[in-house]
């Protein structure tokens, strides 16, 4: 039996911190309230309201494994709790305006019971079989907007999202011959989800508007892989798979179908199909490990996220394809000398999606974007770099009874778009990070230095498109620069 108790609090003074484009950043020309334009440095924040996030995680669990002879029987059983509260300056300047102060609030229970074959090297099948509950209540306790001077209405918004899961599963492989095997798998997955949504105004606008509901979302998916290995040491597969993930409420919007404005609307699951062939290797003794694999991915209702105005909303995206090519390279040079490299090729575009929101942004001295739907079939998709790459390599020093272990990697992205139209690009960029850590003699504790991005890389980690809000008082790119060059010391017990 295995127990495992955390707790973590995080004081993030730079979270959620982001600013609008310096002149010609990104290709764009924007203004925020009362005609501010940001000209800081890139790593700068100029803000009334900085933004900020706290965060209080504890949980724990439990792994119990028991064997009958006849088969094993495992029990994992899980809790988590996570509180939050952060701020975002909406209207991304140092003028008084809009603020969103936000209270997540999440519990999470989950519970897996398996039945699994026993420990037979003779025998020609493996096996798993299992169920698995899953609850979670996810709120916002509340959400503000907070509008500041002006006519609008300052919103509180009270969300929860209620989510009860069951699945059974089962899994087996099949020795067809000596060196090839056959594993086919099943799952059958039913998600029933709740929202209770209240949005209230106060200010010149006063009013409050309810939405209750819930919808269910079943799923059958499977697994059907083939491997063969051609000696102890190489060994190819090819595989298919499905997936998906359930339908959702957003439930810091209110959303609802053309005239019925206190029924919540539920977004469509997303589906996925996947086929991969690989080959795995372990040559020269085990020194060296050459890992290749070819992916292709097909997406249905893929889900995104998007800024519609003050809060951020889940949208299908209709279809997609995604393929490419991974190569992972691990050898021990020397004992005291090992070298990685891991690459990837990809290729990702939306196949269609219609109704994809395209953000323009408004001429200074106007403010934020305006959003306009139209069909983003055969763009790029979002967040995806067509190539990247990381090199790394750790060294070994025996120090009397102590060791001293150098670790530097160095990782490529050729760039990825923020948004569906493909306007604003990250360009491509290098990233290198590096470490030295000391292991006392006992390995009871160890001490590291460690400094990341070295080179000081000015590099966007993300755009978060704000469409205008009410009033035209927010709205705009909202940016958030990647860590600056950084150094830390890593003080680690080991009991």
């Amino acid at each position: 039996m295995t127990l495992i108790l955390d707790y973590e609090q995080l004081r993030d003074e730079g979270g959620f911190a982001s600013r609008l484009p310096r002149l010609g950043e990104l290709g764009l020309n924007q203004r925020g309230r009362g005609g501010f334009q940001f000209s800081g440095g890139f790593f700068d924040i100029d803000s009334d309201a900085p933004g900020f996030n706290h965060t209080t995680t504890w949980g724990g669990s439990i792994n119990a494994l028991h064997d009958f002879g006849f088969a094993k029987f495992r029990s994992i059983s899980a809790y988590h709790e996570q509180r939050w509260v952060g701020l975002t300056d909406l209207d991304l300047t140092p003028n008084f305006g809009t603020v969103d102060v936000f209270r997540p609030h999440q519990e999470t229970t989950s519970q897996e019971f398996q039945l699994l074959s026993p420990d037979n090297e003779q025998s020609r099948v493996k096996w798993v079989a299992g169920t698995y509950l899953y609850h979670d209540l996810s709120k916002y306790d509340p959400t503000n907007i907070l509008y500041g001077a002006g006519p609008l209405s300052n919103t509180t918004i009270y969300g929860s999202l209620l989510t009860n899961s069951w699945a059974i599963f089962g899994q087996g492989t099949i020795r067809l011959a000596p060196k090839t095997h056959l594993t086919l798998g099943i799952r059958y997955t039913e998600d029933d989800r709740s929202i209770n949504n209240e949005q209230t105004s106060v200010g010149p606008i006063p009013g409050t508007l309810a939405q209750r509901g819930d919808a269910g979302f079943p799923k059958v998916t499977y697994r059907a892989a083939l491997d063969h290995r051609f000696t102890d040491e190489v060994m190819s597969y090819v595989q298919f798979s499905t997936g998906f993930k359930s339908g959702f409420f957003n439930n810091q919007a209110l959303q609802s179908p053309p005239g019925r404005p206190t029924t919540p609307l539920a977004i469509e699951p997303e589906n996925i199909r996947a086929y991969e062939i690989g080959l795995k290797s372990d040559l020269l003794d085990r020194r060296l490990r050459v890992n290749v694999s070819s992916f292709y991915y097909e997406y249905d209702n893929e889900q995104v996220n998007a800024f519609l105005g003050p809060v951020r909303i889940l949208l299908n995206a209709a279809n997609a394809q995604l393929h490419g090519v991974d190569l992972d390279v691990q050898a021990a040079a020397t004992q005291r000398l090992s070298l990685s490299f891991n690459g990837e090729y990809l290729s990702a575009h939306y196949k269609d999606f219609p109704g994809a929101p395209l953000f323009i942004a408004t001429p200074a001295p106007g403010i934020g974007n305006t959003v306009v739907p139209f069909d983003a079939g055969g763009k790029t998709m979002i967040n995806a770099p067509e190539f990247t790459a990381t090199l790394a390599g750790n060294y070994s020093i025996p120090f009397r009874d102590s060791t001293l272990v150098l670790n530097a990697n160095l990782y490529y992205n050729s760039g990825y778009y923020f948004d569906f139209a493909n306007t604003r690009k990250q360009g491509g960029y290098p990233w290198l990070n590096a470490s030295a850590k000391f292991v006392a003699p006992s390995g009871k504790w160890d001490v590291m230095l460690w400094g990341k991005n070295l080179t000081g890389e000015e590099v966007l980690a993300q755009d978060g498109l704000i469409g205008t809000g009410p009033g035209r008082l927010f709205g705009g790119d909202a940016l958030v620069p990647s860590k600056p060059r950084t150094f830390g010391v890593r003080f680690g017990a080991h009991f």
